[in-house]
């Protein structure tokens, strides 16, 4: 994980372990590092977390569209919530969003 955020603001990584540690609390995750960023999977992907110029974008993998944020994406499965990061801060509405996206993914 440290090439993925090597070289970007610390808050990116501090929030990146901040997610994993909270979908961890909910089971097992297996974490893809790749080109473009890490890959989070339980049974099915739970999101993506990448890092950008001026943001960490985080997509989560979810049953449902989410009023008030932008969904880019969608599969007949799931639709993916983009959220954007710039800072350290990790709110509870989030956290009930990764426990739901966990839950989806297993």
């Amino acid at each position: 994980m440290d090439s993925v955020f090597a070289g970007r603001p610390p808050y990116m990584r501090s929030v990146y372990d901040e997610i994993v540690a909270a979908l961890r609390e909910s089971g097992p995750v297996h974490e893809d590092a790749v080109t473009v960023g890490v890959f989070l999977k339980a049974r099915r992907k739970i999101a993506e977390v990448r890092p950008m110029a001026r943001s960490l974008r985080v997509w989560l993998m979810l049953p449902r569209e989410v009023p008030g944020l932008r969904s880019l994406r969608a599969t007949s499965e799931f639709g993916a919530v983009d959220l954007r990061f710039t800072s350290d801060e990790v709110g509870e509405d989030v956290r009930a969003l990764l426990d739901e996206a966990y839950d989806a993914a297993v």
